[in-house]
């Protein structure tokens, strides 16, 4: 293969990996952390302080999750996840490894 056409390859398979696990609503992989801990029952300060952010920017990471699934509240968004994502979520280690390898 040429050096140009494997270049290429090697960014197509980045890119699919760093959306394997995004939904097709366009949860970015920060808003998929966030939901992951609000699933296992996380409140906003809890999530806070795992992933070191301030509660505010949690408020808005929410906002915007809830805005982008189309719900009002977490009762909402757990239900959505159940019926959208299932009962399995991606590892928070996980997504964090993928956006290293980027």
């Amino acid at each position: 293969m040429s050096r140009e056409l494997m270049a290429r390859l090697i960014l197509f398979y980045r890119k699919y990996q760093s959306n394997a696990f995004r939904p097709a609503c366009g949860l970015t992989n920060r808003e998929m952390e966030i939901i992951s801990l609000l699933s296992a029952g996380s409140s906003n300060q809890q999530i806070a302080e795992k992933l070191f952010l301030s509660e505010h920017t949690v408020k808005s990471h929410l906002y915007n999750i809830f805005r982008k699934i189309n719900v009002h509240n977490r009762i909402q968004a757990l239900n959505w996840i159940h019926q959208n994502l299932g009962p399995i979520l991606p590892n928070i280690e996980t997504a964090r490894s993928l956006q290293r390898h980027r």
